[in-house]
């Protein structure tokens, strides 16, 4: 298996150092505050580090980390099962660029009906490795045909 370098810059003192465990795909990433977590207010905890995404609410959320992916690679974000089967917590887009250099942020989407609470340090989304292709597009008049053909949503009977 070959071993890749991700280097990386906390640009937050409170940022997770991602770990990439043997056996999974991805590695997690952790949410850290940001000025989106003092827009909603606690009774009798002001200074909660914590964030309740509404019903329906779609926000960025920051990861506090800067990292170069190396060429020929890129990243691509996937929902965290657990937040997603239990509470209807999705991603939203998520793919990086080796040449991206900028903070990683986490887009996340509440298709629940109840509302979801993300404290600092909460791992929020997985973070998938996959290679880069070299894609030569070629114009045709025609594409070779296949046992499906055209036939789209659907097309298996379910």
């Amino acid at each position: 298996m070959k071993k890749l370098t991700f280097e990386f810059v906390k640009i937050h003192p409170k940022a997770i150092t991602p770990q990439k465990i043997k056996g999974n795909l991805g590695f997690d990433l952790s949410v850290v505050r940001s000025e989106c977590f003092f827009k909603h207010t606690y009774p009798g905890q002001p200074n909660t580090h914590r964030y309740m995404l509404e019903p329906g609410e779609r926000k960025l959320f920051h990861t506090g980390l800067k990292m170069a992916i190396p060429v020929g690679y890129g990243v691509v974000f996937w929902d965290r099962s657990g937040m997603s089967a239990k509470s209807g917590i999705q991603k939203c887009a998520g793919c990086i660029d080796s040449s991206y250099r900028g903070e990683w942020l986490v887009c996340l989407d509440n298709t629940d009906n109840r509302a979801y609470e993300i404290t600092e340090g909460d791992r929020i989304v997985q973070a998938i490795v996959i290679p880069e292709y070299n894609i030569a597009f070629i114009e045709n008049k025609e594409l070779d045909a296949t046992f499906r053909g055209e036939s789209g949503f659907g097309a298996s009977g379910k």
